[in-house]
């Protein structure tokens, strides 16, 4: 387990190394949020119904903050870091190596994104105690622990 953290800490030092490059892709977590939340307000705008599919204006604008967050989170983009090790045939010196490939890989995913997920929980929250204080959505503890 040294080993893999060691990985990781390695990949968040490359990463803060790269500052530039984290502040210039932060605001493409908000581009695909504002892109969508326009198109709906225009699309409500222009509707003679306050609910569309069974949603209020907020409520879909709630749906799209936290599917855009959550895809954010989930997804995993080393799968060109594995593609590349397969084409370059560098993906046999992990194979002979005493490291499993997975969990190497793994590790240096989080290492290279811990700071965005850190930014991540941060505008998260900002946004759930938001939407939560102006009674855009029903913020209790149960429905946290189902989510």
């Amino acid at each position: 387990m040294k080993k893999y953290l060691l990985v990781m800490k390695l990949a968040l030092e490359t990463e803060l190394e790269y500052r530039m490059n984290f502040f210039v892709s932060l605001p493409g977590l908000f581009v695909p949020i504002i892109v969508n939340s326009f198109f709906w307000v225009a699309v409500y705008a222009n509707s003679s119904d306050s609910r569309l599919y069974g949603l209020t204006m907020q409520e879909m604008i709630v749906y799209i903050v936290v599917s855009n967050l959550i895809y954010f989170f989930i997804s995993a983009k080393f799968t060109k870091d594995i593609a590349g090790d397969i084409r370059s045939g560098t993906l046999s010196n992990y194979v002979v190596k005493p490291v499993s490939y997975i969990f190497y890989q793994f590790f240096k995913h989080m290492g290279a994104k811990i700071v965005s997920y850190v930014m991540f929980v941060v505008f998260a929250g900002a946004f759930f105690l938001f939407a939560a204080a102006n009674n855009v959505m029903d913020l209790s503890f149960r429905r946290f622990v189902l989510f």
